[in-house]
């Protein structure tokens, strides 16, 4: 809607809109006329952000689009029947009504807990596998564990992995399925666990995109806000780190 707005029908149109990788507000551009009403059907939680991306197809590079002028919706409908259409896979919710309402609920409820939070490198370096083939919804399964790792290595967050661990380890169910791991091999487990990827191989991702990817990532909002500073060797780290998984034995 906001292309629309700017009159942006071409790449180099769009590409003044957007900003650049940082926390730019483009307060310059025409706000959008058209109202946008969201029906979700998947866990996502997108449709309660006015952050917005999109990828070049000529250099596979995503952008971000962001600023007091983007559309929000300005209603959003959360219908448990509509959403059946996705799939499970894809909402890890069987085809329950009231379950994957309460999920829908659930997912807005994390998106305003995450209102204002810099979410580091695990969600944007994400953004930039997705031109690779990997889906939205499952981009962070991969670098997630492998940033945990990096950052705790570089002791940039210990105090805040440690508690949430802990917190991880409240859960009965956690304490007789894993053994005590760092952060890192926790989130790797669970993630297995939920039936979830955890590897580029699984999507036919090999070395020979990990450079396009790193300096990719390198200009994405939340890899500057990565708690550990993030240069191209640093990211190559944790992609390589992600290319196969790595070994931990977690299971009892």
């Amino acid at each position: 809607m906001q292309a629309i707005a700017n009159s942006g029908s071409t790449p180099d149109q769009l590409g003044s809109l957007h900003s650049n990788g940082a926390f730019v507000w483009l307060d310059s551009t025409n706000p959008s006329a058209i109202p946008v009403v969201c029906i979700p059907t998947t866990l996502s939680g997108g449709e309660y952000s006015s952050f917005d991306g999109a990828t070049n197809d000529d250099d596979w590079r995503k952008y971000s689009f962001s600023g007091p002028k983007m559309a929000s919706p300005i209603l959003v409908i959360l219908d448990a029947e509509l959403s059946t259409m996705t799939l499970d896979k894809v909402t890890a919710v069987p085809q329950h009504h009231s379950r994957r309402r309460g999920r829908a609920i659930g997912a807005k409820a994390a998106v305003a807990a995450m209102s204002g939070v810099p979410v580091g490198a695990s969600h944007g370096v994400g953004h930039h596998l997705e031109s690779a083939g990997v889906g939205h919804g499952e981009t962070s399964c991969i670098p997630n564990p492998a940033v945990c790792k990096y950052n705790y290595a570089k002791q940039a967050n210990l105090a805040r992995q440690d508690a949430i661990a802990k917190i991880l380890w409240r859960d009965a169910h956690a304490s007789t399925v894993f053994e005590e791991a760092d952060l890192g091999n926790v989130m790797h487990a669970i993630i297995r666990v939920l039936g979830l990827p955890r590897t580029l191989k699984e999507f036919g991702i090999g070395e020979d995109s990990l450079d396009r990817i790193a300096e990719y990532s390198l200009w994405d909002r939340w890899v500057k806000t990565n708690p550990a500073l993030l240069d191209k060797e640093s990211v190559l780290e944790i992609l390589r780190m992600a290319l196969q998984g790595f070994c931990t034995r977690l299971y009892r």
